[in-house]
């Protein structure tokens, strides 16, 4: 049996945080986003704006395109959803975007990347391990603190 693509792969971590969004009593459209930013969007019963941005991985290490969807500002309401599909038990950690654009910017200073203009970056294991299972940040208990609107971020 060939591989599945990098795609059905990303499309399957997707359509596993949809499914535990509804069963968590989340109302999340059935459609994805096809933009390279957001992957789903919906709001929350008490009307609180989320969107959420899916990474998956089958092996290896957290990566990130810096050219791809790479910004430069906050957003408050986007959420990272981290699905590790290397056991049959996916594993998630749900990490607010400041949290991981502050990372990804100090990692691109701190790494060749800035010199090189490469375009990837490593997220460090432990970050995405200290939001395991933080699904409060995606059903609104734990939401409005962390936003505000738009944020200028670090570069």
């Amino acid at each position: 049996m060939p591989r599945p693509s990098r795609q059905q792969i990303h499309n399957h971590a997707v359509a596993l945080v949809k499914l535990e969004l509804v069963e968590r009593g989340m109302d999340v459209p059935p459609y994805v986003f096809t933009s390279s930013m957001l992957d789903i969007g919906y709001q929350t019963p008490k009307d609180e704006l989320v969107n959420v941005k899916v990474k998956a991985r089958t092996s290896g290490s957290w990566q990130h395109d810096t050219e791809s969807g790479f910004v430069d500002f906050v957003i408050d309401h986007l959420r990272w959803v981290f699905v590790d599909l290397a056991d049959p038990d996916p594993s998630f950690s749900i990490v607010p975007d400041t949290i991981v654009k502050t990372h990804l910017a100090e990692k691109r200073r701190k790494s060749s990347i800035a010199r090189t203009r490469g375009s990837r970056v490593t997220i460090d294991e432990s970050l995405v391990d200290r939001w395991s299972n933080r699904w409060d940040l995606l059903t609104g208990s734990k939401l409005w603190p962390l936003l505000g609107g738009m944020t200028t971020g670090t570069s």
